[in-house]
């Protein structure tokens, strides 16, 4: 694994960092006394606490190797926008501006948001709608650029946890055709049967290519849905929150509507009147959006995954 990324310190470097590399670390865009509030609501919604965590540890030789825990997570999709409590911690002034720092001023807030607790994704992923490298979709900018990105908060300290985000640099837009034969390779470790052979002989290509971030309360991880990556095992508690902006056009319509309504299964809901008042009233409500395209290349779950993410939901 390569060694975590430091953060970009000016507000170009950052948005040059997420527009090369896919992703980009903020520091200090949330407070000790946010953090705190955030993890007491997240443990009063899964009834998850620090001293009983250990509680929910999976038995067995397999879920006790080289000393990381293996743990029945906790999930709640659309947690962030059903929570009121949540909303002034996670849309705070210093997120936004960090958001329009990287993507423009014109950026609104996109409805794909998760609360995490106990809960780690292991395999090589993309969140964005085409998951495939393709010509099509979410790979297709000819028409407009792809300006939308998913916000990350760790909210627990690494002492306690030993957890990392593993994102591949530069796994998030095509480039020529030396950059695009990279990414077919990419793109085919990363599918199942090839992370089940990684898994097995101990030999995955893309954790030796990712960039490993550790979790330190108050930081952000902005990073575009297109990079692909996954998060580590890890031992005690766990606690993250996501949200997502970007610049309302077709991609943004894409997007909105594929976790809104083709994925049933994650039980996303109309956005509370509360918050679109409050969203409207800060510039960050996306009023009027062109009709998707059919999302015509979208990620389709299988029963597995349909079986496995309804699991995880309270």
């Amino acid at each position: 694994m390569s060694p975590a990324v430091p953060a970009a310190a000016t507000a170009e470097e950052r948005a040059r960092e997420f527009r090369e590399r896919g992703f980009v670390l903020v520091p200090g865009l949330l407070t000790s006394t946010e953090v705190e509030r955030a993890t007491g609501v997240m443990e009063r919604l899964s009834g998850r606490y620090r001293e009983s965590f250990e509680d929910f540890r999976l038995a067995g030789r397999f879920a006790r190797r080289r000393g990381k825990g293996v743990y029945r997570g906790w999930t709640l999709p659309d947690g962030v926008a059903q929570t009121p409590e949540l909303w002034p911690i996670f849309l705070n002034a210093a997120i936004v501006a960090a958001a329009r720092d990287i993507l423009g001023t014109r950026l609104c807030f996109l409805q794909h948001n998760d609360l995490h607790v106990g809960f780690s994704a292991l395999a090589w992923h993309r969140d964005s709608v085409t998951r495939r490298l393709g010509d099509h979709g979410d790979w297709d900018e000819s028409a407009e650029p792809y300006r939308l990105a998913r916000v990350g908060f760790y909210l627990h300290r690494p002492a306690e946890s030993g957890f990392a985000l593993g994102l591949v640099p530069r796994s998030h837009r095509r480039g020529g055709a030396t950059l695009d034969a990279e990414l077919g390779r990419l793109d085919r470790a990363a599918r199942p049967l090839a992370q089940a052979f990684a898994a097995l002989t101990k030999r995955d290509p893309l954790a030796r290519k990712a960039d490993w971030i550790g979790a330190v309360p108050g930081d952000a991880l902005f990073f575009d849905p297109r990079v692909l990556h996954a998060g580590s095992r890890f031992s005690g508690p766990k606690y993250s929150a996501f949200v997502a902006f970007g610049v309302p056009g077709g991609h943004f319509a894409r997007h909105q509507a594929y976790y809104r309504h083709v994925r049933a299964e994650l039980g996303y809901r109309p956005l509370p009147a509360e918050l679109v008042a409050r969203l409207r009233a800060d510039g960050l409500l996306a009023e009027t959006l062109p009709e998707p395209d059919g999302l015509a290349g979208a990620f389709v779950p299988s029963r597995l995954h349909t079986c496995l993410a309804r699991a995880v939901r309270p």
